[in-house]
């Protein structure tokens, strides 16, 4: 057992640092969990950041500091240690006790203070503590001999563990608790070591994941694209003017066959009171007829036209979005490590498929041409019959 003189002046050093003494000075230390199991809950408090971790201030030293004047107990595993001091006289025992323990909040550590009252009684050896908390408390008993403090404190599953407490100076608890700040330090830039490689995991994740998107993206509408070029083309290459030209013909058959009857009726005469004229002047009415039909064949193949413009547009526009979307899918690929989704057509099938759709538009070029050619001979072999047709009415002078 430790004893000092409540009178000397050691004692009145060791009262600078907040330490009372009356008669016998014992200091002792005690960890937490066992000495105190309803008083060291978790901590409820919250954390913002690993790095933000209580810090218990360490009792203040005097030049009596580094003196044997108390019993230290650490928890082997370093996460807490309680220090205990009070004095006995005539067997009754009062004082107070500090302790800290780490606790943790969402995964980051902080150091837990507390301080408590106690009391008891010391008989030859035997020992007896009580320990008063601002909830509830306990007592333990045990052994005080040869600087050795051995309580039997009863653990959280109702088992005794004999705990033995060595004599210790109030530089060696104040280096126990630095320690454990240490620790949670450690632990806390731990912790966020690895919540930040998971923050990078997941960021790496979520690009690698946004990649595989945009390459499926680019494949589906290239797809669409290719489908549309496809279906453009096809109607372009099969626009036809046959039912048009078919019409021209007829006309222009109807035409002919109108100049030569009024050429029959001509070669006729006047007949008796000119009324053979009436039937020549009639003839060449049937022929400006059938001109009129030429230019209703020439409004039918401008709407043929119409139709030719907008599908060789159609199939314009399906060719540049094809070759953007097959530019974005070639960016979007080499940007996407894992090669899945692969890309669903190559650079052969691409090219074939616009080769394609070129073609189209030159074999509809081609037809249009066609089509047109044989509307204007139309129009110019009409025009030419109907000047004919009323030079032949008009010369009769009946």
């Amino acid at each position: 057992m430790i004893i000092q003189n409540a009178d000397g002046k050691e004692n009145q050093e060791l009262m600078k640092t907040h330490i009372t003494f009356r008669g016998h000075l014992l200091v002792l230390s005690i960890f937490c969990t066992t000495l105190i199991l309803a008083s060291c809950g978790g901590n409820t408090g919250s954390a913002s950041s690993a790095r933000a971790n209580a810090t218990v201030a360490p009792i203040a030293t005097s030049p009596n500091s580094s003196d044997k004047s108390g019993y230290l107990y650490v928890d082997p595993a370093g996460n807490a240690t309680t220090f205990l001091q009070f004095t006995e006289q005539n067997g009754t025992i009062t004082g107070t006790g500090t302790q800290a323990y780490i606790t943790y909040t969402q995964g980051v550590a902080s150091v837990t203070p507390q301080t408590f009252t106690l009391l008891g009684n010391l008989v030859g050896d035997t020992v007896t503590l009580t320990f008063s908390f601002q909830f509830g408390g306990k007592t333990d008993t045990g052994t005080l001999k040869d600087n050795t403090l051995m309580l039997a404190v009863t653990q959280q599953d109702g088992s005794i563990r004999n705990i033995p407490y060595h004599a210790a100076s109030i530089d060696e608890y104040n280096k126990a608790i630095a320690t454990i700040q240490q620790k949670v330090q450690n632990q806390n830039q731990a912790y966020t070591n690895m919540m930040d490689t998971q923050a990078t995991v997941q960021a790496q994740a979520t690009v690698q994941a946004n990649r595989q998107y945009a390459v499926q993206t680019d494949n589906n509408n290239l797809a669409g694209n290719l489908n549309a070029l496809e279906a453009d083309s096809t109607a372009l290459s099969q626009l036809s003017y046959s039912s048009t030209l078919t019409s021209y013909a007829n006309s222009w058959a109807s035409m002919q066959k109108d100049y030569a009857t009024e050429q029959t009726d001509a070669a006729k005469g006047c007949g008796n009171g000119g009324t053979n004229l009436g039937y020549v002047q009639t003839d060449d009415g049937y022929v400006q007829t059938d001109n009129g039909y030429i230019q209703t064949d020439d409004g039918y193949l401008q709407t043929d036209k119409g139709y030719y413009g907008s599908d060789l547009s159609a199939v314009g526009t399906d060719i540049a979005n094809v070759k953007g979307w097959w530019s974005q899918l070639q960016t979007d690929a080499a940007k996407n490590t894992t090669h899945t989704p692969a890309l669903a057509y190559t650079a052969d099938q691409i090219n074939q498929a616009i080769a394609n759709a070129q073609n189209a538009e030159s074999t509809a070029l081609g037809n249009w041409n066609t089509a047109s050619a044989s509307a204007q001979n139309y129009d110019a072999q009409a025009t030419n019959l109907l000047k004919q047709a009323d030079a032949l009415a008009n010369g009769m002078h009946c």
